[in-house]
């Protein structure tokens, strides 16, 4: 419609006359989440761009920007006359393009997106990157039927978004297996209470019902940046924790330790992989009740 440059354009727009007055402001901040912003961002504005100059309206702009795998970056979204009717049907588009549907927390491709970005960032705070998996969950669908086994999945994502608040971010990167990376997080004290939190409460979903055989979790976890840098190494360690938990009964967090469970071995060939040490004690890794 416009073939000519954002700013270009943006500038056009505003000495045309075809934004409001009292919502510049607006326009402007419209401008910079295009041009530089990575969250998915929306606004309501009154502009006649949509009607080329005719006619001022109330609109709905909600997009997202978007990286390509060649460096180009693209705008998704849609900007539509604003109607309060109508607007949560607008709400589904944008939502489902970086929403797992069943869940609603970020789907596979977007949780790693916001992972790697915040990594890029350089920000040294401390911070967790954590896998968690519900533990048999195949006895559960298997007894129970997958439209139960989709309930137990939405109820644990539904746990852990809320435990985290605005700590971090989740996302489902596989039927159950959820990835989420809290930021900001003081130590080893505070992720173990902040796990064992989301675990004691996912052990009391659909209790009446599942008196016996309870919805129990695992969680691998390493930290950020002390004991790993990229994403690659972050996922392979806290991958191999949870494994760790696994064997050693389920239902617990396993927190790297890099004396405890050994080092990190990585090179451009081979994957990272963690040795276990069968001369060392391992009395931190039970359970914590």
């Amino acid at each position: 419609v416009y073939n000519t440059s954002f700013a270009e354009w943006k500038e056009r727009m505003q000495n045309e006359g075809k934004i409001a007055f009292e919502d510049l402001e607006i326009f402007e901040r419209i401008g910079i989440q295009m041009e530089t912003g990575t969250e998915p961002f929306e606004y309501v504005i009154t502009t006649s761009i949509l009607t080329r100059g005719e006619i001022m309206e109330t609109t709905k702009i909600k997009a997202k920007v978007w990286n390509a795998k060649n460096g180009v970056e693209y705008v998704l979204g849609t900007w539509n006359r604003f109607d309060d009717i109508n607007d949560s049907k607008m709400d589904n588009f944008i939502e489902k393009v970086y929403k797992d549907p069943l869940t609603g927390v970020l789907n596979k491709k977007e949780i790693i997106r916001y992972i790697e970005e915040k990594l890029v960032q350089g920000d040294e705070s401390k911070a967790a990157f954590v896998i968690m998996d519900i533990d048999d969950f195949k006895e559960f669908n298997d007894t129970y039927g997958h439209m139960f086994g989709d309930e137990i999945v939405k109820s644990v994502a539904s746990i852990i978004k809320s435990a985290l608040g605005s700590k971090g971010q989740v996302g489902r990167i596989g039927g159950d297996e959820f990835l989420f990376f809290i930021e900001n997080i003081e130590g080893e004290m505070d992720l173990r209470s902040l796990l064992r939190a989301i675990r004691s409460n996912i052990q009391w979903l659909f209790r009446e019902r599942l008196e016996y055989m309870p919805v129990h979790c695992s969680f691998g976890a390493v930290f950020y940046p002390e004991q790993a840098r990229t994403y690659k190494e972050l996922f392979q360690i806290a991958d191999k924790c949870l494994y760790i938990a696994k064997e050693k009964g389920k239902n617990r967090y396993i927190i790297y330790d890099k004396e405890l469970h050994g080092p990190v071995r990585t090179n451009e060939l081979e994957s990272s992989m963690i040795e276990m040490k069968s001369n060392r004690t391992e009395v931190r890794d039970t359970i914590e009740l």
